[in-house]
């Protein structure tokens, strides 16, 4: 079972809301993103949204891919595979909703704080693991990137499992 590190953007936080862009990063650090053209019953939008991710709805129509071509290809990527999310609650919704477009089942994900607890507990020293966690988490929060974005959230996910990871096993 492979590990991918997953995000999602959506049209809000309410309970209307629906996944407007959806990326994964593998192991090796390699990805794929996709903004995803809203179904027709999809009309939820908060603007203060839009404002944080910086996509409009007609970005999403005029360049989005058809929500069941995403689907199919998440679920042939990710399906069978253990997938990472930052906030799993939300994405977990979020790809269950998109996956329903093709009636694929939901598919569960795990918190990147477990993920990375789980290599934190296979190093021999703990209390430097986790100095190293802590350190990690703080750089990835300095790093320059785009935030709020599916794909460089998903690459700064793995980032932090890299580091710590390979910090575990003596590599870095």
């Amino acid at each position: 079972m492979a590990i991918f590190f997953l995000d999602l953007e959506a049209s809000s936080l309410d309970d209307g809301s629906f996944p407007i862009e959806i990326a994964w990063i593998d192991a090796q650090g390699l990805g794929e993103t996709y903004l995803i053209q809203p179904q027709w019953n999809w009309t939820d939008w908060s603007p203060a949204s839009e404002k944080i991710h910086g996509i409009s709805r007609a970005e999403l129509v005029r360049d989005g891919q058809p929500a069941a071509e995403v689907a199919h290809r998440a679920s042939d990527a990710l399906d069978g595979h253990l997938l990472c999310s930052d906030n799993p609650a939300f994405d977990q919704y979020w790809l269950g909703m998109l996956l329903h477009v093709i009636d694929r089942p939901p598919l569960a994900m795990v918190d990147l704080i477990a993920v990375l607890r789980a290599e934190i507990d296979s190093a021999p020293d703990h209390e430097a693991a986790i100095q190293h966690l802590l350190r990690t988490i703080e750089d990835e929060s300095r790093r320059q990137r785009v935030r709020h974005r599916a794909l460089p959230d998903a690459e700064g996910m793995h980032w932090c499992w890299q580091q710590v990871r390979d910090t575990v096993r003596g590599v870095g």
